[in-house]
């Protein structure tokens, strides 16, 4: 402390006032037998108005000190306790009255504990414990109860004032709302967990799939999923690192290039390409793939393998079929025809319209264009046959009499298959 800052002593006092007396001695002269005595009155009063502007720097000293007590005491953004070293509450600041919804009157003289949540009583003894065994500062996360709302949780940090015996007699206590970052620490944990069992089960699915899932990133597989090896013959771990064209027939190589670009509306690019397996073989493969592009520009795809092979044959055998029942469909001068009851629609082959001596555009497609072409001495017996076999009560296999628009009559021998929905 500087000496002005230090109180004075009595010497100091005597000195300092003789000083100034002596700036101000230029009164009327005194008889000499009173100078001792005006003297000594002159310095006396000096050393008063000395002690008395001490005593006014040292109010202000305290006013100051009571102000910035205040500050950082009352103001601070913390709840702010003092402990008797039976947890009781001495002190408490503005904010730890408004965190715990309380006046200071209401606080001091309660134990801190009665703020504590039931459920988290065991954890604050604990800590309590632990300040007054070891004497070393403690924080905990609790939750404390409030007067006039919910529960909050806040962070407690105890600083212990210790006796010249190194025991702790006193403490202070701050507290400060974490509610807030809890909810999001549990609202974070919660949406960790989610993704966590969303994941889990995504892996499961893929992992499980009989399509092949995989990631590719420009081009070349990053990730595939084990089911592979029953497709293709190879493991996942052989073909992580190699360029997805190589897996593709060289038959097809030049079509999975001109068709990459192409996706549909949802934005998912589809093919059917040959693929090589490990030993050789070729198979049908249906890609489907969605494209995207990563935070450092690199070009990747996300899709599947699926194998259609069986379907590929099964559609070249029906081709095969059909082709050869429309050529025996010609050469016998066989018509095919398909009706629709519940819509009256009625739809010919090329051959029906020879047989009927009609032109497609003679012809409207529905019921009432059939009967037009029927001699008319058989539409009677024609309705009722077809409605006979729509009814279920006899097949359909006919004969009748059609009419050309030039006036020929020609006999139709007419054989029909009823086919039913779930509803009959």
């Amino acid at each position: 402390m500087a000496d002005s800052e230090r109180p004075l002593s009595a010497a100091d006092l005597r000195r300092r006032a003789e000083e100034r007396l002596g700036v101000h001695s230029a009164a009327a002269p005194v008889p000499a037998p009173d100078v001792d005595v005006v003297h000594e009155l002159e310095v006396h009063q000096i050393e008063l108005e000395l002690q008395n502007e001490e005593l006014r720097r040292a109010q202000q000293e305290l006013d100051a000190g009571r102000a910035k007590y205040f500050d950082l005491f009352d103001l601070a953004p913390v709840g702010y306790l003092t402990l008797t070293d039976k947890n009781i509450i001495g002190d408490a600041n503005l904010t730890a009255t408004r965190l715990l919804g309380a006046e200071r009157r209401q606080l001091v003289g309660r134990p801190l504990s009665s703020f504590v949540l039931a459920a988290d009583q065991t954890d604050y003894y604990l800590h309590r414990t632990l300040l007054a065994r070891t004497g070393e500062p403690q924080s905990c996360e609790l939750r404390l109860l409030r007067t006039d709302a919910e529960p909050f949780w806040a962070l407690l940090e105890w600083q212990p004032q210790v006796a010249v015996d190194g025991k702790p007699i006193t403490s202070r206590v701050t507290f400060t709302d974490i509610s807030a970052r809890r909810q999001a620490e549990e609202a974070l944990r919660e949406s960790r967990e989610a993704l966590e069992a969303s994941e889990s089960r995504h892996r499961l699915l893929v992992e499980n799939s009989t399509d092949v899932v995989l990631h590719t990133i420009d081009g070349v597989i990053e990730w595939i999923s084990p089911a592979v090896m029953s497709l293709l013959g190879w493991t996942p771990e052989e073909l992580i690192g190699t360029a997805i064209d190589r897996l593709v027939d060289p038959i097809d190589r030049e079509a999975a290039v001109a068709l990459r670009d192409e996706v549909d509306a949802d934005g998912v690019g589809r093919m059917q390409l040959r693929f090589s397996t490990r030993d050789g073989r070729v198979r049908w493969i249906e890609v489907a793939r969605r494209a995207y592009v990563d935070a450092t520009g690199r070009s990747g795809t996300v899709g599947t393998l699926r194998d259609i092979t069986e379907r590929k044959q099964a559609e070249e055998e029906l081709r095969q079929v059909t082709d050869r029942l429309s050529l025996a469909v010609r050469a016998g001068g066989v018509g095919v025809w398909d009706y629709d009851p519940v819509s009256g629609a009625l739809v010919w082959d090329d051959q029906m319209f020879r047989l009927y001596g009609i032109s497609r555009e003679q012809f409207s497609g529905a019921y009432d264009a059939w009967k037009a072409g029927v001699h008319p001495d058989d539409r009677e017996r024609g309705d009722a046959e077809n409605a006979a076999a729509l009814r279920g009560e006899r097949e359909y296999d006919t004969e009748f009499r059609v009419l050309w628009p030039d006036g020929t009559v020609r006999d139709i021998r007419a054989l029909a298959v009823v086919q039913r929905d779930a509803a009959g």
